[in-house]
């Protein structure tokens, strides 16, 4: 049984209700290691692996094999996936062709595509962007996940680092419009001096129709997946005898840092 929480249309006083809306499928592997790849009379190498791949999928909903686009529930996809349309980056210079094939559709001038603005993607190549264009963008929660923990020991000295990682996942950012003399946030926009953006041009409210760029949210959607270092610590084991003297077994002298220094990408 899947119990969730499903829209319904508003006529009937409300907008949503919890229902059992299918069935599901869950598979997954963990696994983890635990080795010494090196061992010496004066150095030692511990390492300490752990990840898990999970995979969850919708086989059946309310209304049988039919995906229920509404609730954004796919037959054969997870449950909490990105659904909308794609982006193909930013509209450049050399699309002029393409995009006045687009913009020929369009009545409103004020929606019309222009340079720096973000590219739909047009998935059954008509040159005009609708419901046929919606597609499953990909996983709001991560396929896999790992931790890696090392610990080098060598004549006193010990030094602790630790990774750990989450990928197979998108997140939404929302889009960097810049669509307001007040916004001001640091981004990397597209300006005629940096054609190679993350973002598209700022453009303020009223000059491309209602919003400034109808599809500037599209280019929010990101690859989250990372790797990151979580933990480093450095550490000195002070000898038996100077501890001995002071009454003590043993003294660890340390310093530690949390960083993300090492990122597969920068979204995550």
């Amino acid at each position: 049984d899947l119990l969730m929480t499903m829209n319904i249309p508003t006529l009937t006083g409300y907008a949503q209700t919890l229902s059992n809306v299918g069935k599901t499928k869950n598979n997954g592997v963990e696994v983890s290691l635990n080795v010494v790849p090196v061992q010496t009379r004066s150095f030692t190498w511990n390492s300490s692996l752990n990840t898990a791949w999970q995979k969850d999928e919708i086989v059946e909903l309310a209304n049988g094999k039919n995906d229920m686009v509404d609730n954004t529930w796919f037959i054969g996809k997870s449950l909490s996936v990105y659904y909308g349309v794609e982006n193909a980056g930013i509209w450049k210079e050399s699309d002029a062709a393409e995009m006045d094939k687009f913009n020929a559709n369009i009545t409103d001038s004020k929606k019309h595509f222009t340079v720096g603005t973000v590219r739909p993607v047009d998935q059954n190549d008509d040159y005009l962007i609708d419901e046929k264009d919606r597609t499953v963008l990909g996983n709001r929660t991560p396929r896999w996940t790992l931790g890696w923990n090392n610990t080098f020991n060598y004549k006193g000295l010990e030094l602790n680092v630790e990774l750990y990682g989450r990928l197979g996942y998108m997140i939404s950012s929302g889009g960097e419009q810049q669509n307001g003399m007040g916004n001001q946030r640091q981004i990397d926009y597209w300006t005629p001096q940096n054609t190679d953006a993350d973002w598209q041009k700022p453009i303020y409210t009223g000059t491309l129709g209602v919003g400034g760029d109808n599809y500037s949210s599209l280019i929010g959607f990101k690859n989250a997946s990372y790797i990151k270092f979580r933990n480093v610590s450095l550490g000195y084991f002070l000898p038996s005898g100077i501890c001995q003297k002071a009454g003590l077994r043993s003294v660890k002298l340390y310093t530690q840092l949390r960083v993300n220094a090492l990122k597969s990408n920068k979204y995550g």
